[in-house]
């Protein structure tokens, strides 16, 4: 490939705005004829780079999309000549324009006739099986050429050879076959064909027919293009690749999500642009390989990077992401670090909840690894009168399907039970065996059919709820989840969408709900990550992670003692901590405040503020500082709170004023309170002080939050804690009570304290139990690190270099780390509360056998 531009338009200047990375990209495109692989990160800007630097792509190129769908997106921006099309569109015109040919013009009827169930059709007239002699056979008859079709399809998406022994045992794993026991009907059907003939062993037979029909299947289908123009969906790339159709006909091919590729798409792409001619076209790709999410229609996580190798393509970056803020996009980088935020991004925040009760709002969307979960949510949140949309208009087909199946047209919630159950048990045997077998996509389809039937379980007993139900029951209901937002009523609902539905899009809040479901079980381990990374970053300012009782179980997250502060930058100096007693609402099993008298007239309550790191934190209303009252001990509570406040304002009524004037009589009346001891003042010598400070803590309340603390699994932290346990301990210890003081009207004793040093060590412990889990386990292995970044912890794996009694050593991105062997805490260092550190769980896993 030259690096001599093929062609340059007019003259026109790299947008201001653009970042150096996107300038980057527009000239490379604009000054070099090599292929490019633009690598853009979720927000990055990739679409408005694409298009910009399209206008310098020259002619004879083609701007490819994904879907249809995107095409309304892109075509007002490129230029007028250059064309914006999906794949299939394209290889759609050069069968539009070989029958043309064929037929002698444009007349009308000339194109292609799509017949999604063409293959089955092509086999039974072939004579592959014989025809239905009792009765059922019919049934099974079709379900087998169905079966066969679906492999077919494989074959084609996957540009697998069937001769060939890897890429037909490749075939046999990935499209299920042989399939036998696989559906009853499939299995009726094999057992009649194979019965007499030869090889009818095991597989063996099975196997034979499918190479049989594989092997009739490109001639068949070519033959069938030529005499009818009769095509199915993956003929539009197949057929000019097998008529060498086009080859060469794009000068520059520019491609869009280009990490979706399957190898069908791959080839079709490199076949149009010419890659391997004598005059070579050009290859623009344009995606991000953490965000490869369809593998099960063959993407490959490792394909997109894979080609621009064998291309030889220059390596640009977009890694900067303009949609996400700063929190979301730390909790992102679980997962991926290629992604950074945007310099003067928001803060964001990422909440963890409980999934029990979940409180959304219209506007926001809900996001999961499966179905059945979202349809709870949906059925419950109607059931509050929340107006919902639930994505995917095929789910209700195929929920409508298994309905139709296992259930009669007028079914009880028994019946619905039963035969729900049925069906799936009927269905899942098979596919369990070949999982356990290491069939991966048997484990898939497995999963699929249970999330599908517990779905189809979920809709049948919500319509049984008052008696039998009827089909169109279940129709009614999918069509009122199913129902898009009205017009002019944009972002009147709650969005219910799969990860997969949700890609390209975003919301202000998203909630992925049960993220404990990611890595799915038996899933691809790098589609999941590409998964999780998807769903964190559809938000692009609040992230919530909806955990349900599973994770709460398993301990993923324990919400135990006080909620994460935020950084220290960001919590104002007259923010001050909850009342004594009182607790925000969070996670469940949190302290409920005490119930509190009513408040006079005038008293304002502690307002509720969204605290930086998605937990409401307690700030004092304003109060102005209260004029002269008459001299004598005034009585502590909300009543001299909010007396004061009024009386200050000028603003009270004759009720506040009487309550004033009856409170302060009664404070003249009683007893004078006892002068508050001198508060302990202890010496502190740490890195982390904690006593001798400004500020003054009940011993009491100060003891407990260094108890929660001496309870933590990281070991300075619980270090710390225990010795200002001692410490506070072997003070209180000395203290003399003053005889002179009724036990009853005993004043607590009070410790000076750095209060921002524990406030700093409580965040860190509170963080590190809400961090964000790293899900993927790279090839060979990992130890699990624990960073810190942006109000977010979060794990990420280390590559291993060496765990001796006293170091370990461990590569984090490209930097090595050495940590202290006990603790977990760099070496070299000061000790750092929110600084990146050894999970215990890391720790124990290299601790030496005793």
């Amino acid at each position: 490939m030259t690096d001599r531009p093929l062609h340059l338009r007019a003259d026109r200047p790299v947008p201001a705005q653009f970042t150096a990375e996107q300038a980057a990209v527009v000239s490379a495109v604009r000054d070099s004829g090599r292929h490019l692989l633009i690598r853009a990160t979720a927000g990055s800007g990739k679409t408005t780079t694409l298009t910009e630097a399209a206008w310098h792509a020259g002619p004879r190129s083609v701007y490819f999309v994904y879907n249809r769908h995107a095409t309304a997106g892109v075509a007002g921006r490129l230029p007028p000549d250059l064309p914006a099309r999906t794949l299939h569109g394209h290889g759609l015109g050069l069968l539009v324009r070989e029958l043309q040919g064929r037929r002698g013009g444009d007349a009308p009827g000339a194109g292609p006739d799509v017949q999604p169930g063409k293959t089955a059709r092509l086999l039974g007239d072939a004579g592959l099986l014989p025809p239905p002699q009792a009765p059922g056979d019919a049934a099974a008859r079709r379900a087998l050429l169905g079966a066969l079709g679906r492999a077919w399809d494989t074959c084609r998406e996957f540009t697998l050879n069937p001769e060939d022994p890897d890429d037909r045992a490749l075939l046999l794993g990935l499209s299920g076959w042989p399939a036998p026991d696989a559906h009853p009907q499939v299995s009726a059907a094999l057992r009649g064909v194979l019965s007499d003939g030869p090889g009818s062993g095991p597989g063996g037979g099975a196997d034979a027919l499918l190479l049989d029909a594989l092997r009739r299947l490109p001639d068949l289908s070519a033959a069938a293009f030529r005499q009818g123009g009769v095509i199915d969906h993956a003929d539009m790339l197949w057929l000019p690749l097998h008529l060498k159709l086009g080859r060469g006909a794009v000068r520059t091919a520019l491609v869009d999500e280009a990490q979706d590729l399957t190898p069908l798409r791959r080839a079709f792409v490199e076949h149009v642009a010419g890659v391997r001619a004598r005059q070579p076209g050009r290859v623009i790709l344009c995606g991000d390989p953490e965000q490869t999410i369809y593998a099960y229609a063959g993407a490959d996580p490792a394909g997109l990077l894979n080609l621009a190798r064998e291309l030889g393509a220059q390596e640009l970056p977009l890694s900067v992401s303009f949609r996400c803020a700063r929190a979301v996009v730390a909790a992102a980088r679980t997962v991926s670090s290629f992604i950074t935020a945007a310099p003067g991004a928001p803060r964001g925040a990422v909440e963890h909840v409980s999934a029990a009760g979940l409180e959304v709002r219209p506007g926001e969307a809900v996001l999961c690894r499966l179905n059945a979960p979202l349809l709870r949510l949906a059925l419950d949140l109607l059931a509050r009168g929340v107006r919902v949309h639930l994505t995917g208009g095929d789910l209700a087909g195929r929920l409508l399907d298994v309905a139709g199946a296992a259930l009669p047209p007028t079914f009880t919630r028994q019946q619905a039970d039963d035969g729900l159950s049925a069906y799936l048990t009927g269905r899942l045997e098979s596919l369990e065996r070949a999982g356990a077998a290491g069939d991966r996509r048997a484990r898939r389809a497995a999963q699929d059919l249970r999330d599908l039937c517990r779905c189809a379980l979920l809709l049948a007993r919500r319509v049984t709820r008052r008696g039998p139900a009827h089909q169109e029951d279940l129709r009614a209901l999918l069509a009122q989840l199913h129902a898009p937002p009205a017009a002019g009523t944009d972002g009147a609902a709650v969005t219910l969408s799969t990860v997969h539905r949700a890609k390209g899009l975003e919301w202000p809040r998203v909630t992925v709900l049960h993220p404990e479901l990611m890595p799915l079980g038996g899933g691809d381990p790098q589609e999941e990550r590409c998964v999780q990374f998807v769903a964190f970053t559809r938000a692009r300012t609040t992230l919530r992670l909806a955990y349900g009782p599973e994770a709460w179980a398993q301990g993923l997250r324990v919400p135990t003692g006080p909620d994460p502060e935020p950084d220290a930058a960001d919590v104002s100096a007259q923010s001050p901590v909850a009342p004594a007693g009182v607790a925000p609402r969070g996670l469940p099993g949190r302290r409920r405040a005490a119930p509190r008298p009513p408040a006079p007239p005038g008293w304002q309550p502690p307002a509720l503020t969204a605290r930086t790191d998605g937990t409401p934190t307690w700030v004092a209303p304003d109060v102005p500082e209260a004029g002269p009252v008459a001299a004598g001990p005034v009585a502590a509570g909300p009543v001299a709170a909010g007396a004061a406040g009024g009386a200050s304002a000028g603003g009270a009524s004759a009720e506040h004023e009487a309550l004033l004037r009856a409170a302060l009589r009664a404070a003249q009346r009683a007893p004078a309170l006892p002068e508050p001891a001198p508060p302990l003042k202890l010496p502190d010598d740490r890195d982390w002080p904690l006593f001798g400070g400004p500020d003054l803590l009940d011993a009491a309340d100060l003891r407990a939050r260094l108890s929660a603390l001496a309870g933590e699994a990281r070991v300075t932290l619980r270090e710390w804690a225990a010795l200002g346990l001692t410490r506070l301990d072997r003070a209180l210890a000395g203290v003399v009570p003053d005889p002179a003081v009724p036990a009853s009207g005993a004043t607590s004793v009070r410790v000076c304290v750095q209060v921002a040093t524990l406030r700093t060590l409580e965040s860190a412990a509170g963080r590190a139990r809400r961090a964000v889990p790293a899900f993927r386990v790279p090839d060979g292995g990992g130890v699990r690190v624990l960073v810190m970044e942006a109000g977010v912890a979060r794990e990420v794996f280390g590559t291993l270099l060496r765990a001796g009694p006293r170091v370990i050593s461990v590569q984090v991105a490209g930097e090595t780390w050495r940590f202290h062997a006990r603790t977990g805490e760099p070496l070299d260092t000061p000790f750092e509360p929110l600084g990146t550190h050894l999970p215990a769980p890391t720790l124990a896993a290299l601790r030496p056998a005793d």
